[in-house]
Parts: C-alpha cells; sequence; structure tokens
C-alpha cells in the first residue's frame, strides 16, 4: 500500500486482483467448493458483505463465516451480511461494553438478532463464563481467541459443550499456539483439544513465528485429525501480509503437514454446515 492509496483502495484493487487470480485457478481445476471459516466484514476497514461475496465467487468458495475486530466494530454490516446472504455468510459477533452488564446485553442482543456467534476471548470468558451460555441457549458458536492453548479457560469451554450437546466452540487463529506439551502438562488443555465439538481454524498464520507454529500445528493434526480443522481466510487482513486467498489454503503444505488428498479437501469444505443457526459439523 503506497502514501497514496486509502486501506478502502488498496483493499478494492486487491480484491479485483485476488478474484482474476483465484478464477484462473478455479476454472483450471474441480476443486470442490471452499467454506470460509473466517474473515472481516466490517467498514471501513475490511470488506463489505458484497465484496467478500465477490472475493468467494472469484476463488470457488460457497460460504463463509465472517466477523469483525476491536478495530472496527461494525455490527451493522455484519448484520446486513447475514440478513441478505443467508445461504452465503453467516456472522460472528463480538463482546462490547465498559462493563460485565453492558457486556452481557450486547452478546444477548447479537444473538436475538440472528447471529451465528460471538467473538470472545479466553480471558474474558474465564471471568465471565455467563457470556457463554447466553450463546449456548441461542444454539450459537463461539469463536474464542487467546494464547497458551486457552489454558485459562480450558474449564469452562469444557463445561459449556457438556451442557450444550448441540453446540461446537471455534478456536481462531490456531487456538493459541504453544508448546504442545501443554496437552500433557495440562490435562483440561489436553481434554479441551480433545474433545469432538472442540474445532481448530488454522488462520492468520502468515502473522506467526514460522518454526514454532509448524510444531504447534502438527501437534494439533495428530491430536484432533483433519475432521476438526477448519481453513480461515482472514480476508482481507491475509492481504496486508502479501498473502492470497489462494496461498492461505496451501499453507498446510509448507509447512509439511502432508495431508492426503481426501483430508485436503476435508481442510477446506465438509466440516461446517450453514444450513442452520450455528456453526455444525457435518455428516459425513
Amino acid at each position: 500500500m503506497n502514501d497514496q492509496s486509502t486501506r478502502r483502495q488498496f483493499v478494492t484493487s486487491s480484491i479485483a486482483t485476488s478474484a482474476l487470480t483465484g478464477m484462473a485457478a478455479a476454472q483450471s481445476t474441480s476443486k470442490p467448493k471452499i467454506i470460509d471459516a473466517w474473515g472481516h466484514v466490517s467498514l471501513p476497514r475490511f470488506m463489505s458483505a458484497e465484496e467478500y461475496i465477490a472475493l468467494l465467487n472469484a476463488n470457488g468458495a460457497e460460504a463463509a463465516i465472517v466477523g469483525t475486530a476491536a478495530t472496527c466494530p461494525d455490527l451493522m454490516e455484519l448484520s446486513r451480511a447475514a440478513v441478505k446472504y443467508p445461504g452465503r455468510l453467516r456472522s460472528i459477533g463480538m463482546a462490547m461494553g465498559r462493563t460485565p452488564e453492558e457486556k452481557l446485553a450486547c452478546i444477548s442482543a447479537q444473538m436475538d438478532c440472528g447471529f451465528t456467534g460471538i467473538r470472545l476471548p479466553a480471558d474474558l470468558v474465564a471471568k465471565q463464563p455467563q457470556l457463554l451460555d447466553v450463546v449456548g441457549k441461542a444454539s450459537g458458536t463461539p469463536y474464542i481467541e487467546g494464547n497458551q492453548g486457552y489454558r485459562v479457560a480450558a474449564r469452562v469451554l469444557l463445561d459449556f459443550l457438556d451442557r450444550y450437546p448441540n453446540c461446537v466452540v471455534c478456536g481462531t487463529h490456531f487456538a493459541g499456539p504453544t508448546d504442545p506439551g501443554i496437552f500433557s502438562r495440562e490435562e483440561l488443555v489436553g481434554r479441551l483439544f480433545g474433545h469432538p465439538r472442540f474445532l481448530v481454524i488454522f488462520s492468520r498464520q502468515g502473522y506467526m513465528d514460522q518454526d514454532p507454529l509448524k510444531i504447534w500445528s502438527r501437534a494439533v493434526v495428530e491430536l484432533t485429525g483433519w475432521d476438526r480443522i477448519l481453513y480461515g481466510s482472514e480476508f482481507p487482513v491475509a492481504l496486508w501480509r502479501d498473502e492470497t486467498y489462494q496461498s492461505t489454503q496451501g499453507w498446510i503444505d509448507q509447512a509439511g503437514l502432508k495431508p492426503t488428498s481426501d483430508e485436503r479437501t476435508i481442510f477446506v469444505t465438509v466440516q461446517v454446515d450453514l444450513s442452520g443457526g450455528g456453526v455444525m459439523l457435518r455428516d459425513g
């Protein structure tokens, strides 16, 4: 991005470039339709709903689960995306407010409006686990972010999964990369990553220190299998790291994870079902 370009201009022009690259790839192969488990729809910093749909179309993607961030908490555009494109975009909200009561009311309003789930820091749910109940009662999906394998929140997340058997928990950005020894040192962390309804989204890899991330990723795949690993592009943020939509999918090869053809298909397509209100595991 040069000094004369605004962020919006950069995103818009980059979408066009990505579209040309993705369309060529989509036309040259018979790849299955992709489901993108994490992207950003919020203005003016990220993408509009229509821009994200164009990105999906250009790259042979079926649907996406999109959210916002503290740097641009545009719940209006996220709500519009979910209403206008219910078959292609599902929206993840976020906890906003200065007090625990305000955060609780904010999350309740978002779930009442039909959001698929809420993006929640691990340390917040450890301090305020009742936030998870609001999401669970609406059959929604917590999108958890944090570090150290969510050690601080492992107990409350396991309790959530026990209380709400129809819900899953998604861990964003590799679910808190750290020393894989934590799976044996911390029983609750090992149990969380071993839970059949705890899903790990591989996203934001271009931002992280590659060697430790590769070690962590191999350990996670060994523990979860590919059935519980989701692909997330984190577009348009990935653009700011000089990544493309295609390269975010290809990182698993660069990392030496060596998925089989079937496992590669599982990674980008078959884990999540957007036919209901939340993020659910598909059958088969």
